[in-house]
């Protein structure tokens, strides 16, 4: 268990606090949904040029890890968020139910399969289809999505759609 002294008591970390359950737990689940619903960009593993963790990684290893209820919300994310939260419902849902892999085979997503995704990869940005997408998580799974050791969020970047361009 994590925990600081100082100010005349101890305060947890966030894992320490997410393993206990309690308020404490219930809001840092609040806090990843809240990330997940508003994802702008799917961001993988580490992002910009020092590889910083981003939220949204952040976000769904404590939702995969800790939220009771979490095929619940991810099912949900499915029907409502952009294709970016999207993306991070099936990597959820792949990596909470491995056995429902044809569940999200591009077929079921005929009407979804076109909508463009801003990605980032490291350094690397990109626009790409949401088929593309969804077709590397079922080749190459979702782990690599989620963090092995929870960072703080406090370590972590929120990763931005960049502004579109200006039309002269």
């Amino acid at each position: 268990m994590v925990s600081l002294t100082g100010f005349g008591g101890e305060v947890q970390g966030e894992t320490a606090m997410l393993q206990t359950g309690g308020p404490s737990a219930v809001r840092i689940i609040a806090k990843a949904h809240d990330i997940l619903s508003n994802a702008q960009v799917y961001a993988v593993g580490g992002v910009g040029v020092a590889g910083s963790p981003s939220s949204t990684c952040w976000a769904l290893t404590v939702v995969v890890r800790y939220d009771p209820s979490a095929k619940e919300f991810l099912n949900r994310l499915l029907d409502y968020a952009e294709p970016e939260g999207r993306l991070y419902a099936v990597a959820g849902l792949l990596l909470l139910e491995p056995d429902q892999k044809r569940r999200f085979q591009t077929a079921k997503f005929a009407e979804r399969s076109e909508d463009r995704v801003c990605a980032q990869f490291g350094c690397s940005s990109l626009i790409s289809r949401f088929e593309t997408q969804v077709n590397r998580l079922l080749e190459d799974g979702a782990k690599h999505l989620l963090f092995e050791k929870l960072p703080s969020i406090y370590e972590t970047v929120d990763v931005r759609r960049p502004p579109s361009p200006k039309k002269r």
